[in-house]
């Protein structure tokens, strides 16, 4: 069972409980999971694609929002970026390979999500970053809570799962 505290009383009692464990910055939310607390994430989207990538990209945030996480407007405030993008359009590959270096000289904690990932068409760039591929959006909590701690994770497996009555967020 997962208890989430929201708000300043979170911040305070987590800066006084778990200090020694970990650095205390201004945290919003924590969960406390399996007797032990967790940071939950702040997480921003960059969707670049078709409308399937719209639709995936509600998705992973449905999961994301479910399990405590928070959806920021901007980059800078994040502590991951989901950057889900297709591989089918030629201007969304030029304009991934420039978000990329952004990002990256941000030092910002990058997911790549959607096509690009699932096709293996990172061409040596993905090796650096977690990876999360179209059939797995359901393990995106566990992406970005790796990835916040330092790991690169990959769930590219292709998998027949069903895509309907999944959790969304709309913008």
């Amino acid at each position: 069972m997962d208890d989430l505290l929201e708000g300043p009383f979170a911040s305070a009692f987590c800066c006084g409980v778990i200090n020694s464990l970990k650095t205390c910055r201004n945290i919003t939310k924590f969960k406390i999971r399996w007797g032990v607390w967790i940071d939950m994430s702040k997480v921003h989207f960059i969707t670049q694609g078709c409308s399937a990538n719209q639709a995936d990209s509600e998705i992973m945030q449905g999961h994301l929002k479910e399990k405590g996480h928070a959806l920021v407007d901007n980059v800078d405030s994040a502590d991951a970026v989901v950057f889900n993008t297709c591989t089918v359009k030629g201007p969304t590959v030029s304009a991934f390979k420039k978000k990329m270096s952004e990002l990256k000289a941000q030092g910002k904690k990058v997911v790549l999500a959607g096509c690009i990932p699932q096709s293996g068409n990172l061409n040596g760039m993905g090796k650096d970053y977690s990876q999360i591929g179209t059939y797995q959006l359901d393990k995106i909590n566990e992406v970005v809570e790796e990835t916040v701690n330092g790991q690169v994770v990959v769930h590219l497996k292709r998998e027949n799962k069903v895509r309907l009555s999944r959790v969304k967020t709309r913008s």
